[in-house]
């Protein structure tokens, strides 16, 4: 009779709620525990599985009789008295049964333990990072304020960036900086708020093309390198034809 109730296609057999709760409970008394959560550790289960089985209706029967070994199928199953064995499947002595338990807890402190420092250890680490928009390629037009324009934002550490409201990452295209240091794919930190330093490296936009140019201060003026191993340096004004978009704040360079 017992044998027809079982499915092959999975080990969990529905029945109504009344009976898999009769049928739990007499397990419960066969191992010889009396709470819910001595019994899923009894079976080796969660206690929110052995909620689940009470609350669907269902039970894997082969684990719970395997668990139960010893004691009469037919009175577990259907609580039938003539079938109720006079001993049953008991606990071990209590004092094995408390060892049990101090090393369930043991283990369960630890990993509430570990638990804990891990997501301390996640919240310092995020209390330290900062998100700026990152562009992927030089925008013509320039509008790195552009929401529309950003391809994601990254978190970057703050001690990179000195105002996130006026910084901006931007990958380097190509290598025509390659003799100033800079290699392509450097990852560029971008400040709009800073002053124009001698020899300092900017996002420009030059007659209508955006470019990487190093800036130089003589007396007063400014002044842009041509590049390409030029020595003589080209003079500029800020206006139409010359604009400062931002002034390289920090490097990153990946290695590997």
């Amino acid at each position: 009779m017992i044998i027809k109730e079982f499915k092959e296609s999975s080990p969990f057999v529905k029945s109504n709620f009344q009976n898999v709760n009769k049928i739990l409970d007499r397990a419960k008394e066969a191992l010889g525990v009396s709470l819910d959560s001595d019994f899923a550790r009894k079976i080796g289960i969660l206690p929110s599985t052995l909620t689940n089985w009470r609350k669907r209706g269902t039970i894997n029967y082969p684990l719970l009789i395997a668990k139960c070994k010893g004691t009469s199928l037919d009175w577990l199953i259907t609580g039938s008295c003539e079938n109720k064995p006079a001993t049953l499947n008991t606990a071990e002595p209590s004092t094995d049964r408390e060892n049990l338990r101090i090393s369930y807890l043991e283990n369960q402190i630890s990993e509430l333990f570990t638990l804990y420092h891990e997501k301390l250890d996640q919240k310092q680490l995020t209390g330290q990072l900062v998100e700026i928009p990152l562009f992927t390629h030089l925008l013509p037009d320039g509008s790195y304020n552009d929401p529309g324009q950003v391809d994601r934002y990254m978190a970057v550490s703050k001690e990179f960036i000195r105002d996130t409201n006026v910084t901006f990452a931007i990958r380097l295209p190509d290598n025509s900086m390659a003799g100033e240091g800079f290699m392509q794919n450097d990852l560029l930190i971008v400040d709009t708020g800073l002053p124009v330093r001698d020899r300092c490296l900017a996002v420009v936009m030059h007659k209508g093309l955006q470019s990487l140019k190093k800036l130089f201060l003589r007396e007063g003026k400014l002044y842009i390198s041509p590049g390409q191993n030029k020595e003589e340096l080209i003079q500029v004004c800020l206006g139409k034809d010359f604009r400062i978009l931002g002034i390289v704040w920090k490097v990153v360079r990946e290695f590997y």
